[in-house]
Formats: structure tokens, C-alpha cells, sequence
């Protein structure tokens, strides 16, 4: 079996969990993305998805279209774009394909040695020698839109 992910771009070497997209990368509406359900795949434990589901769906998503919007990212480019805050990364690229956009997530250890990028953690400050190395939750999408854990994810505390 192949750790490589089937859609979207792949994470950094050792990364034991990613979640990656193709998604639908609408220029002419803002740089809007679309997410479809069966144009995602991910790796690794379902009981450590939710976490960055979660991040995903209140900060990740929104905030890899503003970078891709504030860049000018347009569907003829290589180039990729990546935000990273709480503990999580999001990279995104077209890859020149004239209409996709290329996702991929993951969570991003604390360069400072941090356990969960709490208050006291300067991030931003260390984020030069940050690196990219982590493990990565998966997620499906809703018919609504957002991101979900599987739906047979153990309740908190227990398996």
C-alpha cells in the first residue's frame, strides 16, 4: 500500500497522517474553492482526524483562499501558497491545471518545542526554522460544504 495521497499534493517526508484535495478553483468568483467528497483522500488514524477537521472547517479553509487571493494565484501556476496557525499547515497550488487547486494539511509541531501552540508559544517568530515535519488528519466533506471527521469517530475519553 502507498502512502502517497491519491488527490491533492503530498506532505512533508514523515509526515504519519495528511489530508489532501483537488478542489475546484473558481477565479472568475473571487478565488472561490470548491471542495468535492469524492476528491479527497487522507491517511492515517480516523481517531486523529478531528482536531484538524475542526481547524479546517473554523480557520484552514477560509484562510488558503485568502492567500491564494492576496498572492493572485492564478490557474497557470506552480507556485504554492501555505498558512500555518494553532498547530496546523495548509498548502495550496493550481499546478498549472487551469482550474484545480491542489490542497494538502496537515498539523505542524512547534519549532520551539511547544506541546499545542498555546499563548505562550512565539510561532510566528520561530516560523523560519520551522520543520516540515508533522502528522496529518484526514476529513471528508459534508453536503453543506465543510469538513467533517468520519462519522464513526470514538466519543472523547473513550474508544
Amino acid at each position: 500500500m502507498s502512502d502517497r495521497l491519491t488527490w491533492g499534493l503530498q506532505p512533508p517526508e514523515g509526515t504519519t497522517l495528511a489530508w489532501g484535495a483537488r478542489a475546484i478553483y473558481k477565479l472568475a468568483w473571487g478565488g472561490a474553492i470548491d471542495l468535492l467528497p469524492d476528491r479527497q483522500a487522507w491517511r492515517g488514524p480516523i481517531d486523529e482526524r478531528k482536531p484538524l477537521v475542526d481547524w479546517l472547517n473554523t480557520t484552514g479553509r477560509a484562510a488558503i483562499e485568502r492567500a491564494a487571493k492576496h498572492a493572485n494565484l492564478r490557474g497557470d501556476e506552480e507556485r504554492t501558497v501555505r498558512h500555518e496557525s494553532a498547530g496546523f499547515t495548509i498548502e495550496a497550488s493550481p499546478r498549472g491545471s487551469h482550474g484545480y487547486l491542489y490542497l494538502v494539511a496537515y498539523p505542524t509541531p512547534c519549532p520551539l518545542g511547544c506541546a499545542d501552540h498555546d499563548d505562550g508559544c512565539t510561532f510566528e517568530e520561530a516560523e523560519a526554522t520551522s520543520p516540515r515535519a508533522g502528522f496529518v488528519a484526514p476529513a471528508a466533506i459534508a453536503a453543506s460544504g465543510s469538513l467533517r471527521a468520519e462519522d464513526n469517530l470514538p466519543p472523547k475519553g473513550g474508544a
